[in-house]
């Protein structure tokens, strides 16, 4: 098969680092951070990954995998009683979620800009039931193409916080009115984490404007109460606010990398929500 050669300075370029850091967990942390298809997909690439390499050591690399874990864990936990639901994934970027939660039954629905969106085909074959979707996901168009007559479980991984807070308030309302029994889990930030984090961002710039897309303008301090707020149809939300058990009890992961973890959900840097309609 020949290698998909990834151009520097492009879209494809910056899906890499996340890319590595999964197949990199997949070789060395394999009972923690399973993703075979990442590691498949690394083989097929014309790209010199050095400067990954040199810059991430595993702790960091393992972040990355972190995410992923948990969310697809509250993936797998709706499909466990909805087996034949619809894996939307909103900013799908280079995910590859639903390869690692398919059951056999549910489908998958990968939502991403125009230009992500081509990037992904040229590097990532879409599974059986499973297909992509180039669209805003604050165009809330892309929920006509959503058949959750099964369920519906939607995942934002990394993409909600660096967000306007009024349109993911908006997006989340719309989605909780249009998909009554559906569940949407994501990652985010606590208020405090995201000022402190936006105060370096601007110290960093100095006179320049921060670019857009990395000010964190989303974050929560009480989940429960802010997201049930947004909408009457909100019937629960659960706040992941501790590392699980299941990767602070791995043997195979360096003690450094659970302290990393455990710290970063102390601090509010790194909280997951399950929030049910």
């Amino acid at each position: 098969m020949d290698k998909i050669t990834i151009e520097k300075g492009s879209t494809a370029e910056s899906m890499m680092l996340p890319l590595y850091a999964r197949a990199f967990c997949d070789r060395y942390f394999p009972r923690t951070f399973r993703d075979p298809e990442a590691a498949a997909l690394m083989g097929r690439l014309d790209y010199d990954f050095s400067a990954i390499e040199n810059a991430y050591g595993p702790a960091q690399m393992s972040a990355f995998a972190v995410k992923v874990r948990i969310l697809s864990e509250l993936v797998r936990g709706y499909l466990r009683l909805h087996p034949g639901a619809l894996v939307a994934n909103l900013g799908c970027g280079a995910d590859l979620t639903f390869g690692l939660v398919d059951n056999g039954s549910c489908r998958g629905l990968n939502i991403d800009l125009p230009r992500v969106i081509e990037a992904r085909q040229q590097l990532i074959a879409c599974r059986d039931r499973e297909e992509n979707l180039a669209c805003d996901m604050f165009d809330q168009s892309w929920m006509d193409r959503a058949d959750a007559g099964q369920g519906i479980c939607i995942l934002c991984g990394s993409v909600l916080q660096f967000c306007p807070r009024d349109r993911v308030t908006e997006l989340i309302a719309a989605m909780a009115e249009r998909f009554p029994g559906g569940m949407l889990c994501f990652d985010y930030v606590t208020e405090s984490a995201a000022l402190q984090a936006n105060h370096q961002l601007l110290q960093a710039a100095g006179d320049r404007p921060v670019p857009e897309g990395k000010r964190m303008d989303f974050a929560l301090s009480a989940p429960a109460r802010e997201l049930q707020a947004v909408s009457e149809k909100i019937t629960g939300v659960t706040d992941i606010h501790k590392l699980p058990d299941y990767i602070s009890r791995s043997k195979e992961l360096p003690r450094s990398a659970k302290f990393i973890y455990t710290a970063a959900f102390r601090k509010g840097t790194l909280r997951f929500a399950e929030v049910r309609f």
